[in-house]
């Protein structure tokens, strides 16, 4: 591909939410993310016990896999927190009754209730190991764009290579369709698997100008070489207080890179006369690695309770 220099810019005034994709991945990147905002949520939403609470009982004391599964129409506001906590404890029995609803959601004529349940079986399925990530591959194309977008976040979450695939076949179709944003499961789902081609997919997004919430977060996972100069060029045309996100992601890249690949990359864009390559990656590198770490820390690590508490205020 060629090397792209120039980019369109975003406009900072329309600045973008996280998509269900990514609010999804940060609740389940482990079982540490998901108890942070169970308890955040409890102590933020006193008032919600009053509407969530009978649910929340009825979920705490349903006795079999297949009748936590039935309440899964009722897992609502905290009523789906605690939905997910017992979905966490199901065993290796629960996995045939799980798999064979995720293949029948496609006949939920409803669009809301065909998402919810989809949500709440993959987020069951996220916990189910390898075991669990072939369900999801087997039930992929029962499902449709949303739903396959969920499932690409958890087999990355499940670590399965052999979905690479399928998420970046995904991924190329989900990406046609601006309006939508189940692109980003695919996404999130090559960038847990370490696929190299979600490199380049992100420098194409930036190069274009297709900004959206989780860009320069997961340019800071797994952003490569070809968004070095794009980003230094945002650094200069942003104003000054919305530059925040694209130097995280540069400092990001260039620890990643290392200094030789990293004065490649500037070199590329220089005229024989500036010859400033060897400054500008040590002014980068003299960043600390940690910086895009703690900046980003949810797509990092998902929800903590800090952040999770700061999101719900």
């Amino acid at each position: 591909m060629a090397r792209q220099t120039n980019s369109a810019r975003p406009d900072p005034a329309q600045r973008p939410a996280p998509s269900a994709q990514s609010l999804f991945r940060f609740m389940l990147a482990d079982a540490e993310a998901a108890e942070a905002l169970q308890k955040a949520t409890a102590k933020y939403n006193a008032l919600l016990w009053l509407q969530d609470g009978p649910n929340v009982k009825r979920i705490r004391q349903a006795a079999t896999a297949e009748e936590l599964l039935d309440l899964i129409p009722l897992t609502d506001g905290l009523a789906r927190l605690a939905w997910l906590d017992r979905a966490r404890g199901l065993g290796a029995e629960a996995l045939s009754a799980i798999a064979s609803r995720l293949r029948n959601v496609k006949n939920l004529r409803d669009e809301e209730a065909r998402r919810l349940v989809a949500d709440r079986l993959i987020s069951a399925l996220r916990w189910q190991g390898a075991a669990g990530a072939q369900a999801l591959l087997d039930g992929f194309d029962d499902l449709d764009s949303f739903g396959r977008s969920l499932a690409a976040v958890a087999l990355g979450l499940l670590a399965a290579p052999a979905a690479a695939d399928r998420l970046w076949a995904f991924y190329q179709e989900a990406v046609r369709t601006p309006a939508e944003t189940d692109f980003v499961g695919a996404l999130w789902g090559l960038t847990d698997l370490g696929d190299p081609r979600v490199g380049d997919a992100l420098a194409d997004l930036l190069a274009t100008g297709r900004d959206f919430y989780e860009l320069y977060g997961l340019l800071a996972l797994a952003g490569n070489g070809r968004v070095i100069l794009p980003l230094a060029a945002r650094l200069t045309d942003l104003p000054e207080e919305d530059r925040a996100d694209p130097l995280m992601a540069l400092i990001a890249i260039g620890h990643r890179l290392g200094r030789e690949a990293l004065v490649v990359e500037l070199a590329a864009g220089e005229s024989p006369q500036d010859a400033v390559a060897d400054e500008t990656a040590d002014l980068i590198l003299a960043r600390p690695a940690d910086w895009p770490i703690q900046y980003f820390d949810l797509f990092f690590h998902g929800f903590n309770p800090q952040v999770a508490e700061e999101m719900l205020r």
